[in-house]
């Protein structure tokens, strides 16, 4: 599966087809404009923005499919896992927890992330 299949699926998960936008539903108008920005040239990377730009909630529309904490986790388990991979003695005191809190946050993680935390965090 691609990272932007993968990220179409989480949307559906997050419940974005049910949230009311105009123009049909949150997750078709994100459908769009990721379309539209590849019909502009616009590389993957910018697509998959165009494709995520309200998950956060924008101006106008207060709803959010993942709140800001979540960013954060996700971000410092990121971080975590540079000082495990250079550190073993952290994964020997810290790694159920990082392996715990890795299985929730893998839906919104990217294949190289996941490759890295299975990789890092093993028992």
């Amino acid at each position: 599966m691609s990272t932007d299949e993968d990220v179409r699926a989480w949307l559906r998960r997050q419940g974005a087809e049910q949230i009311t936008h105009p123009g049909g539903n949150l997750y078709t108008h994100l459908c769009r404009v990721s379309q539209r920005l590849a019909v502009l040239g616009c590389g993957g990377d910018v697509q998959a923005a165009g494709l995520t730009h309200a998950v956060y909630g924008t101006d106008g529309f207060d709803l959010a499919l993942l709140d800001w904490a979540d960013r954060a986790v996700l971000r410092d388990l990121v971080n975590e896992l540079d000082v495990i991979e250079q550190d073993p003695t952290v994964a020997d005191r810290h790694g159920a927890y990082f392996r715990d809190v890795f299985v929730s946050w893998a839906p919104l993680a990217s294949a190289q992330v996941i490759r890295d935390a299975q990789r890092v965090l093993r028992p």
